[in-house]
């Protein structure tokens, strides 16, 4: 409770929420035990994670609660019958405690418990237990979970005690209780009245007190220390309790022979003994009626300082055997009285019990039945619960999945119709009612009450032949603004394996048209220049015939720029192979004289591709290490865009030309 407590306060930030929870039980032992706040490891099983790491600190095999907490709860002994209860309590739990009580025991603990509650605290009583006959104290809050609040205008104005006895628990621990005699009530007008009297009276009144009709004391006035006193111990409010043992008798029998004739008693010159001196005084008893059903006795100790007796009163002669006789007969009446009215109660209570015992077995017969009931009604609720859990998990499931499908439909830009088994419409993506003319409302139509706009493909019939065939059938469809689209109708298959009704899908293939079309388009053109190439080649091959002493070859102008052809007498001018200049781009420009190397390489990466055929001169190194003076002659070749992606040239050898001019 603390924890909850605790917990509450850090939740809505109350700094300054002071808690203190006082727990008690009649065990010094078990008192001793949780006050060391030390649990077993067990605890996880039923203490939330949280809670176990904010709140407690392990300690080996066990958990121990933060000081924090420890500090909060204040442990003490005590019995809930017959210890004085705490006051302004705000919450009392006492659960599962007063079912082992007797019925009169249970609102004797309830009573003091409301009285120890502050003006509208809250008592939390256990499942099987009730308010009783002081429900009348308190409001219900929550009925289910036995939650009440206090109604301090409700408050009894004496809280009954009981003595400390081992049968004021259950019938089984006992079989008689007597109940203690309760005291009498003192209403707010007769206080009020009493106090009055004092304030304006007190003065005049001799030493005097008022008694009840069952002799107990109500008020007194006046000093009657003489006559009376107050033992100790527990207090007894009777009148031979307080009344010293001198005058008992004689004070008894005065009061019973006013309360007979209903007429005032005088008793004169009787004495009693204080300090070794004896004092004299006269015993007046004065009936009189202070309520309605309240007859009340007024006893006059006068000692001769006020006149109390009147002319006119009867003086009663006090004759100690006569009336010592007189009370034992009256004593011996009132026995046999009592003894009548008991015999006749006890016969009552047999009669009662037998009842009762009757009516216990049918509610303990009623409430075994109740149990088992109960029982079944749990392992139903847990069935269902769990039933309930694994549907919400379904529905979780089919909601992702539904969710899924929405968005792959969305997304894949397909236009897709559902049809059950009867062509009846199922779903549709929003897209194809660019095809069937279909509103939300018209899920579960047959699909023969829509227009179709799908030129002379006829869906309806197209589905029919699907349920009846089970296979998929494909048509083009070619629309009115020129797109094309793929109509593919096919059999709804069910988790089961079974045709439960076709689905109908457009899908957009316009693109993919073009793009074939391009395709074939550049395939041809691709086939023409690999012909034109061919044909090249084989005019440079029989050119390379011609001129034995050239070079024939093809490059290319952009990318890694290296040789696309050469002609096959170039191992028996330079002593490479062709494919030394095919596979290696920077080969031949490793030849290249180092005196030509810049001059050569401006000229092929700058200079024709923007000026056209200019010749250049310049000394290859041939595989056996000398060089020769090469003629480049370069033409641009020119593609049906206008663009020169490829050159076609020769390279000659000059060298003898040179060294003729040398």
């Amino acid at each position: 409770m603390a924890i909850l407590l605790q917990d509450y306060a850090n939740t809505f930030k109350q700094k300054y929420f002071d808690i203190k929870v006082f727990a008690t039980d009649a065990d010094t032992h078990a008192i001793t035990f949780a006050g060391a706040g030390l649990y077993a490891e067990s605890i996880t099983s039923d203490v939330p994670k949280e809670y176990l790491d904010r709140y407690f600190v392990k300690e080996g095999n066990c958990y121990r609660i933060i000081r924090e907490i420890r500090q909060k709860v204040i442990f003490a002994p005590q019995d809930i019958i017959n210890n004085a209860p705490f006051s302004r309590i705000d919450l009392a739990t006492c659960r599962n405690v007063l079912i082992y009580f007797k019925a009169q025991v249970q609102d004797h603990v309830l009573k003091k418990i409301a009285y120890s509650l502050a003006p509208s605290g809250f008592l939390f009583l256990g499942s099987s237990e009730s308010l009783g006959e002081v429900s009348k104290l308190f409001t219900s809050i929550n009925p289910t979970h036995k939650l009440f609040q206090y109604q301090s205008t409700n408050m009894p104005e004496v809280v009954p005690t009981f003595p400390q006895h081992p049968d004021v628990y259950a019938p089984r621990l006992a079989q008689n209780f007597r109940e203690t005699p309760k005291k009498p009530k003192r209403s707010q007008s007769n206080a009020a009245c009493a106090t009055m009297l004092v304030s304006v009276f007190g003065d005049y009144l001799p030493d005097c007190i008022i008694i009840d009709k069952d002799s107990h004391v109500l008020y007194s006035f006046g000093d009657t220390s003489l006559f009376m006193h107050i033992p100790s111990g527990q207090v007894d409010m009777h009148l031979t309790s307080l009344t010293i043992p001198p005058i008992q008798t004689t004070l008894s029998t005065a009061v019973h022979q006013a309360q007979q004739s209903r007429e005032k008693v005088v008793y004169k010159d009787l004495s009693v003994v204080h300090n070794n001196q004896t004092i004299k005084f006269d015993l007046i008893v004065h009936p009189f009626m202070l309520q309605e059903n309240n007859e009340c006795c007024l006893i006059i100790f006068n000692d001769g300082k006020r006149d109390a007796i009147k002319e006119g009163d009867v003086i009663s002669n006090v004759d100690i055997d006569k009336q010592t006789i007189r009370r034992i007969q009256d004593l011996e009446n009132k026995l046999e009285f009592t003894e009548e009215t008991l015999q006749a109660t006890i016969e009552e209570l047999e009669t009662s019990n037998e009842e009762l015992q009757a009516t216990n077995e049918e509610l303990r017969a009623a409430n075994e039945e109740l149990h088992s009931t109960n029982d079944e009604l749990h392992s139903t609720n847990e069935e269902l619960v769990t039933i309930n859990n694994e549907y919400h998990v379904k529905i979780r499931e089919m909601s992702s999945l539904n969710d899924d499908m929405e968005n792959i439909l969305r997304c894949s830009e397909i236009s897709t119709i559902f049809l059950d088994k009867e062509l009846h419409i199922r779903r549709f993506s929003a897209t194809s009612q660019n095809f069937v003319q279909l509103k939300d409302a018209d899920i579960g139509r047959p699909f023969s009450h829509f227009s179709h706009l799908t030129g002379d493909i006829n869906l309806l019939d197209l589905a029919n032949r699907v349920l009846t065939t089970n296979t998929q059938i494909d048509r083009e469809l070619k629309t009115e603004s020129q797109k094309s689209f793929l109509v593919r109708v096919y059999p709804y298959i069910s988790h089961i394996d079974l045709c439960e009704g076709v689905v109908i899908t457009f899908v957009d293939i316009t693109a993919l048209k073009d793009s074939a079309q391009q395709l074939e388009t550049a395939i041809h053109e691709r086939s023409a220049a690999r012909e034109a190439l061919r044909q090249t080649e084989e005019q440079l091959a029989k050119l390379a015939e011609i001129r034995k002493s050239s070079i024939i070859y093809c490059r290319r102008l952009s990318g890694e720029k290296n040789f696309t052809y050469i002609s096959s007498n170039v191992s028996e001018l330079f002593g490479y192979t062709s494919n030394q200049f095919l596979s290696d781009p920077s080969f031949w420009v490793d030849c290249i004289h180092p005196e030509d190397s810049s001059r050569a390489i401006a000229y092929f990466e700058k200079h024709f591709p923007k000026t056209g055929a200019t010749p250049l001169e310049f000394r290859f190194k041939c595989y056996d290490g000398t060089y020769k003076w090469l003629r480049d002659e370069t033409k641009l070749i020119i593609d049906d865009e206008r663009k020169s992606k490829e050159s076609l040239g020769s390279w000659i050898d000059i060298t003898l030309e040179k060294s003729n001019s040398s």
